[in-house]
């Protein structure tokens, strides 16, 4: 069996245009966002799971016509193979544990608690790699890496596995996958739709409606920046993937990461430019995104997603604890937001080690 796909055009009745030149598209699809994955069964709610703003990263969908479970994964692709343990195991019909141990994920790979089924596999490739400088992400040396694990899983556990790995772009940067089937749905904007902007691509976001109010815009921008300052280390690190869609249930993303938040924080008070590449030649990581756009970097899709992600994250703040704005600030470090005392005063024990080792007024002077 392999994975039917097809392809739904998108025209100007079927966007919402919102602030900055972003199109939504409203959606009964659950949406997992950069360095998460979805879990869907039969039963799971919506019509399966999506995904959007794929510039640079990999989608792969697991997709068992056995157990009619499904996995859609958005992340780059310089993620440990063994970060797939959890999602192969579940699929095909195991409890699929997050962070296994090392000696799990051995006996996984040598075959305990095998279960003979069907495996289907398909890989999508985000926007970015359209430009020429895509070699960078090493896509062919990955989907070597891809095939061999995954094969030497599928012998081990006894499973029938078909592989396809798509030469065909997400030119919107989202696709839907439907629950039940593993049916794949590419999603492209029909001439007219977008406005004409031959210097920076406008990706298509989804939006499930009857989540409004549980994942606010922030959140969602603010997990977008999270994996797109990952994403522009110049020697990433691989993390792993984090479930937010198990079957019933829908997670919010994980926290801020140390640079994310002292990022935010320097673009929300108004610090110079000058201020945020300090932080990010901290880290380690590359600044050459921070331009006023005459580098030549600056032309690199996923440096300007970066840089736009950046300046939403800042401006539009949930509290730290539920999806409220923030209009209240960590008086100490100003790093931290909240809704009101009441969640400020919760947070403290979790936040107090961060906020004493980024005093605001010690980081000035």
């Amino acid at each position: 069996m392999v994975l039917n796909v097809s392809t739904l055009s998108l025209g100007r009745k079927d966007l919402e245009a919102r602030t900055g030149g972003g199109l939504v598209y409203k959606t009964e699809y659950i949406r997992v966002t950069q360095y998460n994955y979805a879990r869907i069964t039969p039963e799971s709610p919506g019509k399966g799971a999506c995904t959007d703003h794929v510039a640079s990263c990999t989608v792969v969908v697991l997709h068992s016509p056995t157990t009619g479970r499904t996995t859609l994964s958005h992340s780059p692709n310089f993620m440990y193979m063994t970060t797939f343990i959890p999602l192969i195991d579940w699929v095909t019909g195991g409890p699929g544990y997050e962070d296994p141990t090392m000696d799990e994920q051995v006996a996984f790979c040598e075959g305990r608690d095998a279960r003979p089924c069907e495996l289907e596999i398909f890989i999508l490739r985000g926007f970015a790699y359209a430009d020429p400088g895509a070699a960078k992400f090493n896509h062919a040396g990955w989907i070597k890496d891809f095939r061999e694990f995954f094969g030497m899983v599928a012998q081990a556990r006894d499973i029938s596995l078909h592989i396809t790995d798509s030469e065909r772009l997400l030119a919107s940067g989202a696709v839907l996958v439907d629950k039940g089937t593993g049916h794949i749905t590419y999603i492209e904007l029909a001439p007219g739709a977008a406005p004409i902007t031959p210097s920076f691509r406008v990706p298509v976001t989804l939006e499930f409606p009857d989540l409004v109010g549980k994942y606010t815009l922030a959140q969602e921008q603010q997990d977008l920046f999270v994996g797109a300052l990952l994403n522009a280390r110049h020697a990433p690190e691989p993390t792993p993937l984090q479930l937010q869609f198990d079957a019933q249930a829908y997670r919010l993303p994980h926290t801020l990461s140390d640079e994310a938040r002292q990022l935010i924080r320097s673009k929300r008070l108004g610090e110079p430019s000058a201020a945020q590449s300090a932080v990010i030649r901290s880290f380690g990581l590359s600044d050459d995104w921070i331009g006023k756009g005459d580098g030549a970097h600056s032309a690199r899709p996923e440096f300007r997603l970066l840089n736009v992600l950046l300046a939403t994250a800042a401006v539009e703040r949930s509290c730290e604890l539920c999806a409220v704005e923030g209009t209240k600030t960590c008086s100490a470090c100003r790093g931290a937001w909240y809704c009101g005392d009441a969640h400020q005063r919760r947070d403290w024990k979790e936040h107090k080690l961060w906020c004493r080792q980024h005093l605001y007024e010690e980081r000035r002077t």
